[in-house]
């Protein structure tokens, strides 16, 4: 399972090097404010897309083949989808309640609970429960037809 990890975590810094950047950058617009509950909500939509993107590179590279042939069971690559956005989900939350501390003490001089609470928990839940409904569907459909309902979504 650690390999599956590695080899995903690999891939989101190859093949998509932008993405984390495009999160920072949000934390940083949406520093310590609470009017942002779109920016807020598409950071964990961000970590969500990660995990959608390793499994549309999977599928490119017919990576279903090769996993036939390594001792390595379906239900291993499919905790370890969970397990990467959960991760991912994760270092949102983190990065969002640091920017929000940092923020604080910057220009109030203290740190409000709200802020590096109750904010980064909203980035996480709505990161777990988009993952969520979304990955059933890409399991079950593929990339092409998955990318319909998370465009929907």
């Amino acid at each position: 399972m650690r390999s599956l990890l590695k080899k995903d975590i690999y891939m989101v810094w190859k093949v998509a090097p932008l993405i984390p950047f495009i999160m920072v950058m949000i934390a940083v617009i949406s520093l310590g404010s609470q009017s942002n509950w779109g920016l807020l909500v598409e950071m964990g939509i961000l970590s969500v897309t990660l995990v959608m993107l390793c499994m549309e590179v999977d599928e490119g590279n017919r990576w279903h083949v090769f996993q036939d042939t390594m001792p390595i069971s379906r239900r291993m690559v499919v905790c370890e989808k969970y397990i990467l956005l959960c991760l991912g989900a994760l270092v949102s939350t983190a990065l969002q309640a640091f920017c929000n501390t940092v923020y604080g003490l910057i220009k109030w001089g203290r740190v409000e609970a709200g802020n590096i609470l109750f904010l980064p928990m909203i980035i996480f839940a709505s990161a777990v429960i988009f993952g969520a409904v979304q990955l059933p569907f890409y399991f079950r459909f593929g990339c092409i037809r998955g990318r319909t309902i998370h465009r929907i979504m």
